[in-house]
C-alpha cells in the first residue's frame, strides 16, 4: 500500500506591531471576527472527533503569528490570505502588512537519514499517568523513556495521516534538562532542546499534548 502524499503550508503574518498575545487569543479573534470563514471549525473543537491530530495550529513565535496547515488544513489556511487584513483584540488593532508563505509536500515520511530538530516551544511530554511514572526513574533510564514516548508522538501522526510506515522510527532526544518544566497544577512536563529522528516533519508543527496552546512547536535543523 503506497502511503499518501500529505501537503502543509505555513504562513506567516507581517504585521505592523508585535504581536504580543497568546494562540488561544488569536483563534478567539478568528472565530469571533471571521466567523464565516472556513478555517474557524479547525479552531474551534468542532473537528476534534474527526481529527485527532490538530490540522490547523496557530502559534505565536518572536512576537509574530504563523498559521500552519496540514492535509485538510491547507486549502483553510491559504483561503485567508485574501479574506484577512487586520486583528481587533479590543485593546489593540494588529494590521497585516503581508503574508509569508511556504508550501511543502511529502514531508511526512521515513528516510533512511537520521534528521535533527529543535523545540522551539516547550515540549509537553509528560502528562499524570506519565509524569508519575518519570519521576521514579534513575537519570539512566529519563532519556529512555523520553525517547519512547517522543517516538509514540511521531507514530501518532504516521497512523492519523493514514501513512504506510513499514521502517522502525528511531528517535534520540537532547533535552537541556532532565527535570521537566511543571506547566500547572495537571501534572504536565514540558522540555527544551532537540532530538533526531529518522522520520521527515515539517517546521512548526507541533508534537507532544497541549499542542492547541502552541506548545511542542519544531523547526527542522537540516
Amino acid at each position: 500500500m503506497e502511503s499518501p502524499t500529505v501537503e502543509s503550508v505555513v504562513v506567516r503574518l507581517i504585521t505592523d506591531k508585535p504581536v504580543q498575545k497568546t494562540p488561544y487569543q488569536v483563534k478567539g479573534v478568528f472565530m469571533r471576527q471571521f466567523s464565516k470563514e472556513k478555517i474557524v471549525p479547525f479552531l474551534n473543537g468542532k473537528l476534534r472527533d474527526t481529527y485527532l491530530y490538530p490540522r490547523v495550529q496557530v502559534k505565536i513565535l518572536n512576537e509574530q503569528i504563523y498559521i500552519i496547515g496540514i492535509k485538510e488544513g491547507v486549502d483553510p489556511v491559504l483561503s485567508l490570505i485574501n479574506n484577512v487584513a487586520a486583528f481587533n483584540f479590543g485593546n489593540i488593532t494588529i494590521n497585516i502588512e503581508k503574508f509569508d508563505i511556504e508550501e511543502n509536500k511529502d514531508q511526512l515520511n521515513t528516510t533512511e537519514n537520521l534528521l535533527k530538530y529543535k523545540f522551539i516551544t516547550p515540549w509537553v511530554a509528560l502528562n499524570k499517568s506519565t509524569g508519575g511514572k518519570y519521576r521514579f526513574l534513575t537519570d539512566q533510564e529519563k532519556p529512555l523513556f523520553l525517547n519512547k514516548l517522543l517516538g509514540r508522538n511521531i507514530l501518532f501522526i504516521a497512523k492519523e495521516f493514514g501513512l504506510d510506515i513499514k521502517t522502525k522510527i528511531f528517535t534520540k532526544v537532547n533535552i537541556n534538562n532532565l527535570s521537566p518544566d511543571k506547566l500547572d497544577e495537571n501534572g504536565w512536563g514540558a522540555f527544551t532542546g532537540e532530538f533526531r529522528t529518522n522520520f521527515i516533519l515539517p517546521s512548526y508543527i507541533g508534537l507532544g499534548n497541549r499542542i492547541t496552546r502552541g506548545f511542542g512547536t519544531l523547526f527542522s535543523l537540516n
